[in-house]
């Protein structure tokens, strides 16, 4: 058994009562369910829209500069 298998489906359970979106925690939870194959994880994760983690916008157009 790998580590968090048995846990994978609480953590998801608190995600949604507390509205946390987990992509990730969300697709291994669906893999260990049998939902999901991880190739088909790997596209689905991958093909989310990015979110810049930083609070500043980088594109050149509203720069200060």
């Amino acid at each position: 058994m790998a580590e968090g298998v048995s846990t994978a489906g609480a953590v998801i359970t608190l995600a949604q009562k507390y509205k946390v979106k987990m992509p990730v925690l969300t697709a291994v939870a669906r893999i260990i369910d049998k939902e999901l194959t991880p190739t088909k994880a790997v596209y689905e994760l991958m093909a989310l829209p990015q979110v810049c983690p930083c609070p500043f916008n980088t594109r050149k157009e509203n720069s200060l500069g």
